[in-house]
């Protein structure tokens, strides 16, 4: 009876020991998923208020624009953050240098530059807390608007009160000599009051109109122009312009058209095809006789046969027949 009592304890404690055993693994095992899963995930300790925020519609010409991502430390020890990298050079960030202790709160502060001009924008901050490896990302977003230009600032340059977008003149692109273009560019009245717009002393094969004129004040017009290169027996760029009055006040500076005149030598006469040789041989521009016979394919393709057959001359053959020389 004794030793069946004896066996019995000895059973009981066999597996006593056997649930311990097991009940510390268990924990262990708890207890390693619980910090792993902390590392793993570092927002679960460090909760941020937002990890996205939106400035929506900004204009160009605003200044920086600040935020704010506020986090609490929901851990049981004290959280840092080593470093936050800014996904590009137009955002800044800043953040709580201190150890942040449990249950108290830090920040991460972003500032958007609004220095690259009108585009939408979708940036990232990539905040390295000491919780583990895994970093936490936040974001910044919206649009920026190209800003509201005054026509003053659209149409700088200025003939009186009518000005015009480059200070360059108009350009009037190319133009086969001896055609004839025709385009429109927009024009502005820059003033408070209403200007008529008249023109005078315009080159030759140059005509203008406008609408509507008068302009009403601060308001846009269309000047449509055509040139035409019948009487022009220039090359290359070619200036035509107009002078411009505005209510009957004449404007000190011409309007420029600037043109490209393409060579179109089919349509030239004898007499324009001798000038344009005497202007190459005055600029000493070497020109092929016209009264040089032409050759015929049989005679032009043996020659480049021979030339095939050339070896090339190699840097060394040079340098020797340099030195002999």
């Amino acid at each position: 009876m004794v030793k069946k009592s004896c066996f019995l304890w000895g059973v009981a404690l066999l597996v006593a020991l056997c649930f311990q055993v097991l009940g510390v693994q268990v924990f262990a095992q708890q207890g390693s998923t619980g910090r792993t899963a902390q590392q793993a995930d570092p927002s679960a300790v460090m909760q941020f208020d937002k990890t996205v925020h939106n400035f929506g519609r900004l204009m160009e010409d605003d200044p920086p624009v600040n935020c704010t991502f506020t986090f609490t430390n929901k851990g049981t020890k004290p959280v840092a953050i080593y470093q936050v990298l800014s996904s590009c050079g137009c955002t800044t960030a800043g953040w709580t240098k201190r150890p942040v202790a449990p249950g108290e709160s830090g920040e991460v502060t972003a500032t958007f530059l609004n220095d690259q001009g009108p585009y939408p924008f979708d940036k990232s901050l990539t905040v390295y807390p000491s919780l583990g490896r895994k970093p936490i990302i936040l974001r910044i977003k919206g649009e920026v608007y190209p800003k509201n230009r005054s026509l003053r600032e659209l149409y700088p340059e200025a003939f009186g009160p009518l000005g015009i977008q480059s200070k360059y003149g108009i350009d009037a692109g190319q133009i086969d000599s001896g055609n004839r273009r025709e385009a429109s560019v927009a024009v502005a009245n820059t003033s408070g009051r209403e200007v008529r717009v008249t023109f005078s002393a315009k080159s030759t094969g140059l005509s203008l109109s406008l609408s509507p004129n008068p302009i009403p004040a601060k308001s846009v017009a269309i000047l449509s122009y055509s040139i035409d290169t019948k009487g022009n027996n220039s090359w290359g760029n070619v200036k035509y312009k107009a002078k411009v009055a505005c209510n009957g006040v004449l404007c000190q500076k011409p309007l420029v058209f600037n043109a490209l005149l393409l060579d179109n030598f089919s349509n030239l006469s004898q007499e324009q095809m001798d000038r344009f040789y005497d202007t190459l041989e005055e600029l000493n521009i070497e020109t092929v006789g016209e009264d040089l016979p032409p050759i015929d394919d049989d005679e032009l393709l043996p020659a480049l046969d021979e030339l095939e057959e050339i070896d090339e001359v190699t840097e060394e053959e040079i340098a020797e027949a340099d030195s002999m020389a």
